[in-house]
């Protein structure tokens, strides 16, 4: 990306960038690359769409839209490789950039809904559906507010190197918060996977959901550090080969996307469980349900 390749700490601006596709990218961008991602993402959005009104899980309604904003986000990539203009390049820059969060919210709704699902009623408390997609849904709101902000900074800078600087630095908090509540997030799956209390330990049903939980987790993280990098060092090898970028986010990515629509998680998330609670019994201090 056009940041600061040609700017240092110890150095000005210059008072006119070159405003073309290679001077913007740091690459020659590939017209076909970008090509076989509009095709792609056009695929999800078909396939997700049919896959949603199929299974009727309306949550997934959510990765068609964020699937929309991918393809429509390599559509003005697309226009950017012959006629590069500041907005289109903002634009671009901002759907690639923070679409790919609304992946990690659908993530979070569907460990909460699966725990609050649980058939065993000794569950712990703090697994509530509402309070684990709460929760993470504040930190990925966070995230998507840091890096919108940051990306408008960063790409509507031209001569003002403090609003540069400030919007680097803003970005690169917004990716190591987003890591951060991914590690958390991670840990919080595996817990849910394991754990005896849980019931779901070598349950067949939902082994199709963990699959799915799993590989976006990984995908995810893997292009969060991409991105962490590309903004780091501008002028690294990664980030001025533009392969890079198709493998570690336009793949991880569409892979995120194709785990969802291989394995619904509607078709595999059990059937709500009655409210059961357990209170003492009065006469011999036993634990008893009630319905």
């Amino acid at each position: 990306m056009f940041l600061a390749s040609n700017i240092t700490s110890n150095s000005t601006m210059p008072p006119t960038i070159p405003l073309t596709a290679e001077a913007v990218f740091h690459y020659v961008p590939s017209t076909a690359l970008c090509i076989i991602a509009i095709i792609a993402f056009l695929i999800i959005v078909i396939v997700n769409t049919v896959q949603t009104i199929r299974v009727r899980y309306w949550l997934m309604l959510v990765l068609t839209l964020t699937a929309v904003l991918e393809f429509f986000g390599y559509i003005i990539r697309y226009s950017c490789i012959n006629n590069i203009t500041r907005n289109s390049f903002i634009l671009t820059t901002l759907l690639l950039v923070i679409a790919p969060n609304f992946i990690a919210l659908v993530n979070y709704v569907v460990i909460g809904t699966l725990a609050q699902r649980s058939s065993n009623i000794h569950k712990p408390r703090f697994l509530n559906a509402k309070t684990i997609s709460f929760g993470f849904l504040m930190s990925d709101l966070l995230a998507f507010v840091l890096q919108g902000a940051a990306v408008y900074m960063i790409t509507a800078a031209d001569a003002q190197h403090n609003t540069l600087d400030s919007g680097l630095k803003l970005l690169k908090a917004g990716f190591i918060v987003q890591l951060g509540f991914f590690t958390i997030f991670l840990f919080l799956v595996v817990y849910v996977h394991q754990s005896p209390r849980l019931s779901f330990k070598g349950d067949p049903g939902t082994k199709p959901i963990f699959v799915v939980l799993y590989t976006t987790i990984v995908c995810l993280y893997l292009r969060s550090i991409y991105r962490l990098i590309e903004f780091l060092d501008n002028d690294s090898y990664i980030t001025t080969h533009e392969p890079f970028y198709y493998i570690f986010d336009a793949l991880c990515v569409f892979i995120s996307f194709l785990i969802y629509c291989i394995y619904p998680v509607g078709k595999y998330m059990p059937p709500k469980q009655p409210n059961n609670r357990l209170f003492v019994s009065p006469e011999d201090g036993r634990e008893l349900v009630k319905q």
